[in-house]
């Protein structure tokens, strides 16, 4: 899982093979799997790598792109976001959490505010925030837009 996200973001980030190679050593779902390692664990039930790899991609993609702590704390956010987990604490003690439906889908919708928080933060990195600003207020009046070439124009 960790190869074929690899070469793709590394050849995106213009990285050099012993940069891509780096990023590979940034396997977090080895520790994950070694941390989870259950008598019911591989080769009696799942495979890490499809259960756990997931993890390990966001973080070697993330390194190559060269992300903060916030860019891989969303990263890791959304690898996770449909994963479920069950922790047995060692007094015996059992946590189940997970999520059925992406964040942001019909079935678990976003707070009204969120989408435009979200669009502000990536598009404002890219266009500025005056600009992006500008966007978002064009894509919400969209269906009274007499000429979409407005919004063509500032995006270009």
């Amino acid at each position: 899982m960790l190869v074929p996200t690899v070469l793709p973001a590394g050849e995106y980030a213009g990285a050099s093979g012993r940069r891509a190679r780096a990023a590979l050593a940034y396997d977090l779902a080895a520790r994950i799997d070694d941390a989870a390692a259950t008598p019911h664990a591989y080769p009696r039930a799942f495979h890490p790598a499809a259960v756990f790899g997931h993890f390990g991609a966001a973080v070697a993609a993330g390194c190559l792109l060269g992300l903060d702590a916030g860019g891989f704390e969303r990263a890791l956010g959304l690898a996770g976001q449909l994963a479920w987990v069950t922790v047995e604490t060692t007094d015996g003690a059992t946590y189940h959490e997970g999520g059925n439906h992406a964040r942001g889908s019909r079935q678990n919708p976003l707070p009204p505010a969120k989408p435009r928080t979200k669009f502000d933060d990536c598009a404002g990195r890219r266009l500025g925030a005056a600009r992006a600003a500008a966007v978002a207020g064009l894509v919400e009046r969209l269906e009274t837009l007499p000429d979409i070439g407005e919004l063509m124009a500032a995006l270009a």
